[in-house]
């Protein structure tokens, strides 16, 4: 489980990069004037380095639970983690092409993955709570 938390960690850091070249390089060929999907990409490729960095420290504090319950809560938590990382990449691209406010995949994307970590910080909590 570390290892693939911290797999997916790099994976999304190097995306993070990827985006910022993407955005660097305008290759989406955005104007100056159109504030809303600038500021859409922006705060994907912001959201990407959320991402990796909450992958990267989650991969060096999270041991496999002794408890079975616990165990399978922790692989929910890495799912869902890599799987709305990888959504949050896909948003990077999908949603400011809406040109809507409304931007679902991120949304849906960002709850996911808030919820995972949060799934794998309270297990980390009860692990400890348990040895006191």
């Amino acid at each position: 489980m570390k290892k693939l938390l911290f797999r997916l960690g790099v994976l999304s850091l190097v995306a993070f990069v990827g985006t910022g070249l993407y955005l660097r390089w305008n290759v989406a060929g955005l104007s100056p004037d159109d504030l809303l999907r600038r500021m859409m990409f922006r705060a994907n490729h912001i959201y990407i380095l959320l991402c990796a960095l909450t992958l990267l420290a989650l991969s060096f504090g999270v041991r496999p639970s002794a408890h079975a319950g616990r165990r399978r809560g922790q692989r929910l938590a890495t799912l869902l983690c890599g799987l709305t990382a990888l959504g949050l990449i896909a948003a990077f691209f999908l949603d400011p092409a809406t040109g809507s406010l409304q931007r679902d995949l991120t949304r849906f994307s960002l709850i996911g993955f808030l919820s995972g970590a949060a799934t794998h910080l309270a297990v980390l909590h009860f692990e400890g709570a348990g040895r006191s």
